[in-house]
């Protein structure tokens, strides 16, 4: 058997898991007394309702749209500063009818005749635009009536660039749910105290609103437009925050096998930008460089080294006859998270069991993690959306 330093067995087997334990405990816990120790206080106007344009970027949305526009008509904000433009990218169902029936309504329809993905089709309705700010949102979202208001009185602080609200996932008929809140409850709180230093890192796609002047065109295969987009926002100097009290709420339908391809497909489009490098933050703006790293950098990373390192080590551990007693508790430990993972993917019902529901999301995510590593690297993600590629090929 290949003999390895066993120093160098215990710093990968610690690095590994201090590393999990700083992305979940560590780095939150940080944020929160920097906030305390630095706060940057922002500016906001309960009264400040300036001109804004809510675009709503829909492919084959039939069963969602006319929700979404009710819901959006209904918005508490002045009726003559609101516009609504949706634009669609080459839906090829009944969502273009359903939108311009809603044209008396001063709602617009942007109709484009091909599937291109989400980046291009907001790329081309952004050039169309002419409000000072712009509210991104997806169909499947409801918002709160005060949502958009909450938003926009950000604007009043000219240092705030970008504006992200809090969207809570209904989820609770999915076998992964009580885990998916508890990782969103982290990523809440992590949202919230990075905005709370003006150094948010991305946005929620289904609610946040931008300075139109501050974009600047992704390249139109962006996977991750709503990431890229406010990192830029954030590079050229301006605060990117986060405001809890805009509350939008998204039902999640997506079981098991469609949220590990759209957990992939995240991942797909984190490698992306860091490969491109027009994301990432200037050491001229240190607190904004350590929260992409502690939040979004280490997380890609480690997520698609987790399991390979972890086989690794584990191989290592039982073939050289390391003996060193915390690290065997430590490695053999996780090998009974793995097996309870893979008992929970084998028998689904095992899933109801916290314990259970909790390791195999995350190893879910680990390998999803490495799925999006591979076709990033092998071109293999595609940009158009899904629901369009299963549609064509039906």
């Amino acid at each position: 058997a290949i003999t390895y330093p066993v120093w160098l067995v215990h710093v990968t087997a610690y690095s590994l898991i201090a590393i999990i334990i700083y992305m979940y405990l560590g780095y939150p816990l940080l944020l929160a007394l920097f906030a305390r120790l630095i706060p940057t206080p922002i500016n906001r106007d309960e009264q400040f309702c300036p001109e804004v344009t809510l675009l709503i970027i829909a492919c084959n949305e039939e069963h969602e749209i006319a929700a979404k526009l009710n819901n959006s008509l209904l918005l508490d904000y002045p009726s003559e500063q609101l516009k609504i433009i949706v634009a669609s990218d080459g839906s090829t169902d009944a969502t273009n009818t359903l939108v311009n029936a809603y044209g008396s309504r001063g709602v617009a329809l942007l109709a484009f005749p091909t599937n291109r993905g989400k980046t291009a089709a907001l790329n081309d309705a952004m050039a169309q635009i002419t409000t000072e700010y712009v509210v991104f949102s997806d169909a499947n979202v409801s918002y709160e009536p005060q949502a958009l208001r909450k938003l926009l009185r950000n604007f009043h602080d000219p240092t705030v660039g970008a504006v992200s609200g809090k969207v809570v996932l209904l989820n609770d008929d999915l076998s992964y749910g009580h885990s998916e809140k508890l990782y969103y409850c982290i990523e809440h709180f992590i949202q919230e105290k990075e905005g709370a230093l003006g150094s948010l890192i991305g946005a929620d796609g289904a609610m946040y609103a931008i300075r139109r002047r501050l974009f600047s065109p992704p390249p139109p295969d962006t996977i991750l437009d709503d990431f890229v987009i406010p990192m830029q926002i954030a590079c050229q100097g301006y605060r990117v925050i986060h405001e809890q009290d805009a509350v939008g709420f998204e039902r999640n339908h997506h079981e098991l096998g469609d949220e590990f391809r759209r957990k992939a497909r995240i991942i797909s489009g984190g490698f992306q930008s860091l490969l491109r490098g027009d994301c990432l933050p200037p050491i001229s703006q240190p607190l904004l460089l350590f929260s992409f790293i502690s939040h979004k950098a280490l997380r890609w990373f480690s997520g698609t080294l987790f399991i390979p390192l972890f086989l690794l080590l584990l191989h290592i551990h039982s073939s050289n006859g390391l003996s060193n007693q915390p690290l065997s508790i430590a490695l053999y430990s996780l090998l009974a998270a793995v097996m309870l993972a893979v008992v929970g993917q084998l028998v689904p019902t095992v899933r109801r069991i916290m314990a259970i529901n909790l390791v195999h999301y995350f190893f879910m995510l680990a390998l999803a993690s490495l799925v999006g590593l591979y076709r990033e690297l092998t071109g293999g993600q595609q940009v158009t959306w899904r629901r369009e590629v299963a549609k064509c090929a039906e």
